[in-house]
């Protein structure tokens, strides 16, 4: 863009954002265009029923996964066979109508997981303790209680394949997923003793819970399993606290990977020590090894969500700000009212690192979240969460009426971290969650989550009930 039109637009965009701002101070400013739509999927009998993840591909259609306890309408159609704990593939077109549900697995700690690969085609990972009949997967997965599935569908919704895991030992769980431009899957997740996917077993060393974290070709075919793991915790008899959050891949296939630990971890065979629980950054290549990890002896951000941009960049946000560091030699962030988001160069350099979510309360415990976050083409940032009590982001503030009931937002940065827009559910509809955040490659961005009541952002309102919601932001 020329310099002469990118300071027409930046004008354009500031007088919009102080309009927005004199017509509505409880909903905050913006420079994006506006909710174009909501959709939802409705449990009849007023049951949960919840959107855990969405994606986009490049035609526009949206793909949503999550998890229902009683028959749910989608639109037009209706699931009467959802019981306690099933999860679910859906697929929206670009006008947010739904085009087709699958009926996925059954557990009693429901976790579904999507991706998409190059060619627009949604891979899941689920939880479960039990198949539907009528979903084909039945006649592939293992049958034992606690396993972990891997499967992935035609943009159609046909099955391609289907990996099972896990062991007998109840402690097998997903955690969280990356996908790398070659369509080799990063899975990371719990087991207990062992766990096996296909003809590779991982055996626990260090007589605690274990963290896996394994890679799939783009076949569903499993190349290594690895541990992340305590080796040194003082609480064994607990589930291990060296847990991983989020995952994320760059251009050249490495998977970097954010999570917390107590003590001693031995990370993929590379030990390190904290004096109190901290978070960590690894990088793993393609071959299952540990590239570098961030610095030991220093309380480190625990980063809930992270994702690669268009350079190759790791942005990091979500973290809680309470006496954290990045390096031994940074400034240390102490609120425990704000949440941390930075940027990693790709050669290892933090390229900043700003509080840009302040609350009244104290996070996580109360106070506001980070979600999930996704970047687009120009290395933009959006990311969604839920708050409760009054929230500040940048210059945009908002608040809920009862410590009981959250409102949902979601907000854009610059490159460089600048806050550009925010915007929220509004104050007379709280008691929602945004779970996971998508942005298509026209900069549109979709939200998707639950809601316990009306529901509206803008002018754009969905009635009493409660269900999944998904929300296009026009960009």
């Amino acid at each position: 863009m020329k310099p002469t039109l990118k300071l027409l637009l930046s004008i354009s965009i500031l007088l919009l954002f102080f309009s927005c701002k004199k017509e509505n101070d409880n909903n905050p400013p913006s420079a994006s265009s506006g909710i174009e739509w909501i959709s939802h999927a409705d449990s009849p009998s007023f049951s949960m029923a919840v959107a855990q993840d969405i994606e986009t591909d490049a035609s526009g259609n949206i793909f949503i996964v999550g998890y229902a306890d009683k028959p749910v309408i989608f639109g037009t159609i209706t699931m009467n066979d959802f019981t306690y704990g099933s999860s679910f593939l859906a697929k929206m077109n670009p006008q947010g109508q739904f085009v087709w549900v699958k009926d996925i697995a059954r557990s009693y700690t429901p976790k579904i997981l999507l991706e998409l690969d190059s060619r627009g085609n949604p891979v899941i990972c689920f939880h479960y303790s039990d198949l539907p009949v009528n979903n084909n997967l039945q006649d592939i997965l293992p049958s034992t209680d606690n396993n972990i599935g891997l499967a992935k569908f035609s943009s159609d919704g046909l099955h391609m394949w289907s990996v099972g895991g896990g062991s007998t030992n109840n402690g097998d769980y997903p955690f969280c997923m990356a996908i790398d431009p070659n369509d080799n899957v990063f899975l990371a997740g719990s087991f207990f003793q062992y766990t096996t996917f296909q003809d590779k077993t991982l055996t626990e060393k260090f007589a605690v819970k274990g963290t896996f974290i394994a890679k799939f070709d783009g076949g569903g075919k499993c190349g290594w399993i690895r541990e992340s793991n305590e080796y040194n915790y003082e609480h064994k008899a607990d589930y291990n606290e060296a847990a991983v959050y989020a995952m994320a891949c760059d251009s050249k296939g490495n998977c970097y990977v954010s999570g917390r630990y107590t003590s001693q971890m031995n990370f993929l065979g590379y030990n390190i020590e904290t004096d109190n629980m901290s978070g960590f950054i690894g990088r793993i290549n393609i071959n299952g090894n540990c590239d570098w990890i961030t610095p030991q002896h220093i309380v480190f951000p625990t980063f809930k969500s992270l994702i690669v941009d268009k350079d190759d960049n790791l942005v990091c946000g979500g973290a809680s700000a309470e006496n954290v560091q990045l390096t031994g030699a940074s400034a240390l962030f102490t609120s425990n009212n704000k949440l941390l988001f930075s940027k990693l160069s790709a050669s290892q350099n933090w390229l900043w690192a700003k509080e840009i979510v302040e609350t009244d309360r104290a996070i996580p415990e109360m106070g506001s979240s980070c979600n999930d976050m996704d970047c687009d083409l120009d290395g933009n940032i959006y990311f969604t969460g839920n708050s409760n009590g009054t929230t500040r982001i940048g210059i945009n503030s908002f608040n809920t009426s009862s410590t009981l009931e959250e409102m949902i937002y979601v907000a854009k940065l610059s490159s460089d971290g600048n806050v550009l827009w925010v915007r929220s559910n509004n104050l007379s509809d709280a008691a929602s969650a945004s779970e996971s955040i998508a942005v298509d490659g026209n900069n549109n961005c979709f939200i998707a989550g639950y809601r316990n009541r009306a529901f509206s952002m803008d002018d754009k309102q969905l009635q009493d009930g409660r269900g999944v919601f998904v929300a296009k932001i026009k960009q």
